[in-house]
């Protein structure tokens, strides 16, 4: 009967140290799916502050186009960065 308590003790036992082991190996998953979107939303911000900073330049231009074409009476196709 004792033998049969720690037989049963040991496999509790093992069952849960396989449990701990997946445990562990979703926790590291989770951490690095965490990590990887971190990066990837700085990425994006990155690139979402060029595409905005492109697209002030590009009206910028055209707003100086539009005004030295204007001033010059200069049809504004007709003039080229």
């Amino acid at each position: 009967m004792l033998q049969e308590l720690d037989s049963n003790l040991t496999s509790t036992d093992n069952f849960i140290h396989e449990q701990n082991c997946k445990l562990a190996e979703k926790d590291n998953t989770i951490w690095n799916n965490k990590a990887e979107i971190e990066r990837l939303e700085k990425k994006n911000k990155m690139q979402e502050h060029k595409v905005k900073d492109t697209l002030i330049d590009t009206c910028q231009r055209l707003i100086c186009c539009r005004c030295a074409g204007q001033f010059f009476n200069i049809p504004c196709g007709s003039l080229s960065d």
